[in-house]
């Protein structure tokens, strides 16, 4: 009896002592995103911030924006705005940009949206990324939204050891990758990788299941039923998209229309306005060369002209 409540109590304490010590190195360590790609949320929340009080135009996105807008052009054309490029991946799913930028807008603001066309899906929420966000403080998401399970935690755990690791022996960053965080400008941009050659990429798997997340709806209507009624203007944008990817997600794109239409808000352009050929894009059907990204921002700045006139 002794020995079967000895080896019980054992059973229960190394979790215990596994979980310390995670805790202990958690604390002790450097976060992953003093280092790498996820640590340009750092720099955005903190443009958030420092701007909350002032007149500015938002971008909310994935990727596709981080990797693919010129900030500072847009603000040499709209000098009274400060820019705040806060797009960032597309797995972390749009409602934690909503949450996000909630509490920073104010009157005459000006929220652009251009979400990737699996942003809105079911099942392109990644979690891992999220779990990342909330163990390193990058931003002010609610705890009760990430839905955090022990995996992700194991997971970022592991990547984290192996990040320190490789900096220790001099292989982070790599050559010619983007998850680096001296990548971002004063405005969001990632920029590192603008005059790099174009890569050969494959495109997102096609979706057999086109379900959006009854939150994320429920979220958007809300989101811009509010800017509405506190004065704040909101603009959905088609992203720029490789011509390859575009021709093979037609379902999605209609899909993403219908979205946006239904909680009020449809697209201020056409998204066939939005496709360029695969050879502006670096290493995926979103990521632009500095090419694409001038092709995309002059889009964008015309359509801001023609909204704010």
């Amino acid at each position: 009896m002794k020995k079967f409540s000895r080896n019980l109590f054992l059973f229960f304490l190394y979790p215990f002592f596994v979980l310390l010590i995670l805790v202990i190195l958690h604390i002790l360590l450097p976060k992953a995103s003093d280092y790498d790609y996820d640590g340009g949320l750092k720099i955005k929340h903190q443009l958030l911030l420092s701007n909350k009080n002032k007149k500015k135009i938002i971008f909310i996105g994935g990727s596709n924006l981080a990797q693919g807008l010129d900030s500072k052009k847009i603000q040499d054309n709209f000098s009274s705005y400060k820019i705040i490029n806060y797009g960032q991946r597309f797995d972390t799913g749009l409602e934690f940009y909503l949450d996000e930028i909630s509490n920073y807008l104010g009157k005459d603001d000006i929220v652009v949206i251009v979400p990737e066309y699996e942003m809105i899906l079911n099942n392109y929420f990644g979690n891992l990324t999220l779990t990342r966000i909330w163990l390193e403080g990058l931003n002010s998401y609610p705890l009760e939204n990430y839905e955090l399970d022990i995996r992700s935690v194991i997971d970022y755990s592991i990547y984290r050891i192996l990040l320190l690791k490789n900096i220790q022996i001099g292989s982070f960053p790599k050559q010619n990758n983007t998850n680096n965080i001296l990548g971002f400008n004063e405005f969001g941009d990632f920029t590192l990788h603008w005059f790099w050659k174009h890569k050969k990429f494959e495109n997102y798997n096609e979706v057999i299941s086109l379900n959006y997340k009854k939150s994320t709806f429920a979220k958007a209507t809300k989101f811009l039923a509010l800017s509405k009624t506190n004065s704040i203007k909101v603009v959905v944008v088609p992203p720029m998209t490789a011509k390859s990817h575009f021709l093979k997600i037609n379902k999605l794109v209609n899909f993403n229309t219908a979205f946006w239409l239904k909680s009020g808000q449809s697209y201020l352009c056409n998204p066939n306005d939005m496709v360029i050929d695969d050879s502006f894009f670096y290493d995926s059907p979103y990521h632009l060369l500095y090419q694409g990204v001038q092709i995309k921002t002059d889009k964008i700045i015309q359509f801001l002209k023609n909204f704010i006139n």
